[in-house]
């Protein structure tokens, strides 16, 4: 850790996003960050929808959290688009209202928008008085509510290569503490123990986000029925599926030989998971790939065709470039070509370690300080100009 952050009286830093987990979790590694450099708790505050996985995933974390009525903007023109839209706007304008008497009462240092529809109400009542703007965008392809709000911030921190942004400032994504600090070499035989997948078998994890992924659910389960045919291959697979808590009820288990199979609807278990996993199948949000390269993970990532403007498959083919993970689109997944890309990474040891090793190299950023640094900088002086206290 580097030199502690000195800051005189009370502080308060408010970090505002939400809806997905996609938002949710950059936000707490936020605050964890942000712990690690010498901020307390109470010096820390979340603003995020009432409609999203924050309020499940934040009120553990012990920091205080205001969830608004806000809800996202549809851009479909059916008559559901237009009816959910018009709903919007009186949900926006209480969120404002609520959100401007939050910042009178409570006079934070510094707001900061992680992304989505839930970052808007309070990233604009901090521009309208005077509050420190920093933007956090670590997808490739920034979304709109980013792209509007970074004209107005004292930082835009991005975590890629491209600074076209106004004010950007390379700083890497926000990733969980017990993510950046994981050395999957040393902690890889523990976390399969705890698994119970031993030391020859090979461990094959799906997750389809937060929400599940229907695509991924059918074509893994399928997958997972031919590798087990393989006579060769029998008995050496164990497969670990996050298919989404809403698939559960209607998930079809596989039928399988010697393989073993679990189905979970969220993942307690993570960090273990990540530790001992041989492959990952994942989609490409832009902070599930800075978890797979900050850990290092060898991966197969699916982009999710739907996301806007593609930027999905935008944040794969980044990483595909710099042979860090392995791509797979949608549009040619099945359970065959999936089974293809698990038995070929089975079978090629070195090109697992090469996943590997570029995705930590590629890492390297998000396992820093930097962006808490930035945020605490901008905190204390309202500026970037400034050498570290």
């Amino acid at each position: 850790m580097g030199k502690r952050v000195v800051r005189e009286g009370g502080r308060l830093i408010v970090v505002t996003g939400g809806g997905t987990s996609g938002h949710v979790v950059p936000a707490i590694a936020i605050f964890e960050s942000l712990q690690d450099i010498g901020y307390d708790k109470s010096e820390l505050h979340y603003f995020g929808t009432e409609r999203g996985i924050e309020t499940r995933l934040i009120p553990p974390t012990g920091v205080k959290a205001t969830f608004l009525p806000v809800s996202g903007l549809q851009r479909s023109l059916s008559l559901d688009g237009i009816l959910r839209n018009l709903k919007m706007i009186p949900r926006l304008l209480v969120s404002l209202k609520r959100s401007l008497e939050w910042v009178k009462a409570n006079q934070p240092q510094a707001v900061v928008a992680v992304g989505g529809y839930a970052s808007v109400p309070l990233s604009l009542v901090a521009v309208l008085k005077g509050i420190p703007l920093v933007v956090v965008c670590y997808e490739a392809t920034p979304g709109l509510a980013t792209r509007i709000l970074a004209r107005r911030a004292v930082a835009t921190a991005v975590s890629g290569n491209d600074l076209s942004l106004p004010h950007a400032v390379r700083a890497g994504a926000p990733v969980r503490r017990e993510l950046r600090k994981l050395d999957r070499a040393a902690t890889a035989n523990a976390a399969r123990e705890r698994l119970g997948v031993e030391s020859d078998e090979f461990f094959v994890v799906a997750v389809g986000g937060s929400l599940g992924s229907k695509a991924i659910n059918e074509a893994f389960v399928d997958a997972t029925e031919i590798l087990d045919l393989g006579a060769d291959t029998a008995g050496q697979y164990v497969f670990r599926h996050v298919a989404g808590a809403r698939f559960l009820e209607s998930h079809r288990m596989p039928e399988l030989g010697t393989s073993r199979y679990t189905v979970v609807g969220y993942e307690d278990l993570m960090v273990d998971v990540l530790a001992a996993a041989d492959v990952l199948i994942t989609r490409a949000g832009a902070s599930t790939l800075a978890e797979v390269v900050t850990v290092g993970v060898p991966a197969i990532v699916v982009p999710w065709p739907q996301a806007t403007e593609n930027h999905q498959l935008h944040n794969a083919k980044l990483l595909a470039a710099e042979n860090a993970v392995v791509v797979l689109e949608e549009s040619d997944l099945t359970g065959r070509s999936l089974a293809v890309e698990i038995e070929a990474l089975r079978r090629d040891h070195q090109r697992r370690e090469q996943l590997t090793r570029n995705a930590r190299e590629l890492g390297a950023q998000h396992r820093s300080d930097s962006l808490a640094r930035l945020i605490a900088t901008v905190a204390e002086s309202g500026s970037l100009n400034v050498g570290e206290s």
